[in-house]
């Protein structure tokens, strides 16, 4: 690996001038290397790279209506993903040695789709390094939990607001706080008898509120934090992403604030070595955000039912948008990502 990567610094040296260079030798030094080197060299050579991660969207439906996402303005017909799109992408990410899975939506809860647990079963026979999810848990008691913590992922987020009901209605705007909690209760009993996949659980509270404040709550005090473990972990998040301006900081609550653009973008973002496939089989590179204002989705590179991973992956439309940010010039949904590395 270091060897191609000193092979691909030098080939990016030859290919720009000594500034574009240097700006571009500072930002492998603050990033991600591989990413960073991967992504230029996708640029200026003719070899095929694969993406470093997939995120496969199980489903497109969701039975929250946070304020801070942009489901609300989500225009696509709401289907789960047919599992032939499934063992396709699959079996081509076995075949390119990709080693992470993500099975978190662009907008949408895993556990709204009935079918879930097969679907997990069928991802977890592949035996992928990392299988990462994240859920809000109000479908939980649906289903099996001890079977669903053991079935392959390796990976949960929890994402919830802190443990009062009436923030709780506030944020996510449901009526269903009481569900949640014990759907809560039982994923970490379950977790603590030890029979599973999972490695970390991590509860992610989003709110106002620190995390200091969030642990001091009673419902977190008499209910979670005994169930608390080494493998347990518990953030607290304030600042929001504004998904390409669709968010407006009046949406939320007093002090949950809007993350500002990241700064200068003059090297392409690591997440454009990722690809996520939708559940209707429709492939976008980054796959982070998606430009409700906008008609078309510049990140969209095919779809499963016609094209390859690689195909669509190795596309001019990947490249151009690559490339894009080398001519200081990346398209105006990266220039106002909060999420650019």
């Amino acid at each position: 690996m270091q060897l191609n990567m000193l092979i691909s610094m030098k080939s990016i040296r030859a290919k720009y001038s000594l500034s574009k260079y240097i700006r571009i030798k500072m930002a492998y030094l603050k990033s991600k290397p591989i990413d960073l080197v991967s992504n230029i060299y996708h640029v200026i050579t003719s070899k095929k790279l694969s993406p470093r991660l997939i995120i496969i969207s199980p489903t497109n439906v969701c039975n929250a209506n946070c304020i801070f996402c942009a489901y609300q303005y989500y225009k696509k017909p709401k289907i789960n993903m047919d599992i032939d799109i499934l063992k396709k992408t699959l079996y081509e990410a076995k075949v390119l040695s990709i080693p992470k899975i993500g099975i978190t939506p662009l907008v949408g809860e895993i556990l709204t789709d009935k079918t879930i647990i097969n679907k997990l079963k069928i991802i977890g026979s592949y035996k992928f390094d990392s299988v990462t999810a994240f859920t809000n848990l109000l479908g939980l008691h649906k289903f099996d939990t001890g079977e669903f913590i053991n079935i392959g992922i390796t990976g949960l987020h929890v994402s919830t607001s802190p443990l009062r009901k009436e923030l709780y209605e506030k944020i996510y705007r449901n009526k269903k706080y009481d569900i949640f909690l014990k759907n809560l209760i039982n994923l970490l009993k379950e977790f603590n008898l030890g029979r599973t996949t999972i490695k970390t659980i991590t509860i992610e509270f989003r709110s106002s509120l620190s995390l200091k404040d969030c642990l001091e709550l009673d419902d977190f005090q008499k209910h979670i934090k005994p169930l608390i473990k080494d493998n347990v972990k518990v953030n607290a998040i304030t600042k929001f992403d504004s998904w390409m301006g669709a968010i407006k900081k009046e949406d939320l609550l007093d002090g949950m604030t809007l993350e500002k653009p990241a700064g200068k973008k003059i090297v392409p973002c690591w997440r454009l070595s990722n690809i996520q496939v939708l559940s209707n089989g429709d492939i976008r590179v980054c796959g982070c955000r998606f430009n409700s204002s906008s008609g078309k989705d510049i990140f969209y590179i095919g779809n499963m039912k016609t094209v390859s991973i690689e195909d669509a992956y190795n596309s001019d439309t990947v490249k151009n948008l690559k490339k894009s940010f080398l001519k200081n010039n990346p398209p105006y949904e990266c220039q106002i990502c909060s999420w650019y590395c």
